[in-house]
């Protein structure tokens, strides 16, 4: 007699929670109940693909935590395997940044808020891209929403932001069978939650206790990571839902529109994401949200900190100036036009500006740039002063 439901479908997959698109799942579960199997291979970490200086990691198909027969049905890839790969870019001298290439619909859970921790952490040293190529699934979303910057490719989709499981009753298609299982346990709630009869309260309150576990690590790996709180990404993030590139970036749940070769450039440029070999810089060619442009901002702001600190010190060596009158003056204009742009607190005065290095013999003092109104003004001035 044919199997009707095999042991795998139920106890391997279904019963397990996942953070996979639905529709994957069915898949899986229509696979198992063929009775077919496939051994899975063993797979040892590969190191990453490299485009010039840059690092590429695949993610594509089903994410498992181990290598496994889904991983060889569907093609996917381990958190293993990622894993390694990323250790592996990180280390690698010669790789100065990270693109993670996602095509995915998600998958297990396990292994999953480990990893999106460790490539969260990762940033801190080399600049990590994403990229949606074409689709950043559920648990893929959970990994995609840790990089820097997150694009979808046009034609795209991310989210499915949710976990889920799901428990066969089959005993009435037995019944019909002529079929009674016998289940013999030792431990109170041993048996709960088995295919053989229908579930319990006290099993179902169990499976909706793990579920939203991880659904809470989810939400809050993905708020750590777009920076932001957890009730937006409950509310604003498609609440399970997987959402086109238009919409997704309508939500803030990616920071662009864009190819893998758009995510490469980013991650070599972050400032001229689009700009190809001789054409003039426009960072507004890559449709980065105001607080992506910010982030990238601070970021070069502290390369040319750290630079004008060097140069000033030098200069002082000399016997001149920190910095020249124009470059001054610029850099007065600068801050004068963010400052106008930020609320006042009359209760805390503004901090005296501390000087970058000491200055020997000082000429006479550049007139300070003045106080605008309005951010009109102050590019008016800016406008004036490099004409």
């Amino acid at each position: 007699m044919a199997r009707t439901v095999p042991a795998l479908t139920l106890d391997g997959l279904a019963a397990a929670p996942w953070a996979l698109d639905r529709a994957v799942l069915a898949e899986l579960v229509t696979y198992a109940q063929s009775g077919e199997h496939i051994s899975a291979a063993v797979r040892q970490p590969q190191a990453p693909r490299s485009a010039g200086a840059i690092g590429v990691i695949p993610i594509h198909g089903v994410i498992e935590h181990r290598s496994s027969f889904l991983l060889e049905l569907f093609g996917g890839t381990s958190v293993e395997d990622i894993r390694g790969q990323l250790r592996a870019a990180i280390a690698d001298p010669q790789i100065s940044a990270i693109v993670l290439d996602i095509d995915s619909p998600g998958g297990g859970v396990a292994g999953i808020t480990e990893l999106a921790t460790e490539i969260r952490n990762a940033r801190a040293q080399k600049r990590i891209v994403a990229v949606a190529n074409t689709t950043a699934a559920s648990a893929a979303y959970w990994l995609a929403s840790q990089a820097h910057q997150l694009l979808v490719s046009p034609s795209g989709q991310a989210g499915s932001i949710g976990v889920y499981a799901v428990h066969f009753d089959v005993s009435r298609a037995l019944d019909a069978e002529g079929v009674t299982p016998t289940i013999i346990s030792a431990g109170e709630r041993k048996a709960d939650g088995n295919e053989f009869e229908p579930l319990s309260d006290e099993a179902r309150t169990e499976m909706q206790k793990r579920v939203d576990a991880f659904y809470a690590q989810f939400v809050n790996d993905v708020a750590k990571g777009r920076g932001v709180p957890v009730a937006t990404v409950k509310a604003d993030y498609g609440q399970g839902s997987v959402l086109l590139a238009p919409d997704a970036l309508r939500a803030h749940m990616v920071d662009g529109i864009g190819t893998l070769d758009d995510a490469l450039r980013l991650a070599a440029h972050p400032l001229n994401a689009n700009r190809a070999e001789g054409d003039t810089p426009d960072p507004s060619e890559v449709d980065l949200p105001f607080r992506a442009r910010v982030e990238q901002a601070v970021d070069e702001i502290a390369h040319l900190v750290e630079h004008a600190t060097v140069r000033a010190g030098l200069r002082a060596k000399e016997g001149r100036p920190s910095f020249s009158e124009p470059t001054e003056a610029a850099l007065r204009s600068i801050r004068d036009g963010i400052s106008a742009l930020l609320p006042v607190d009359p209760a805390t005065p503004e901090p005296p500006v501390e000087p970058v290095a000491p200055v020997a013999p000082v000429v006479a003092a550049v007139p300070a740039a003045p106080r605008f109104k309005s951010p009109d003004e102050w590019a008016a001035y800016v406008k004036e002063l490099t004409h």
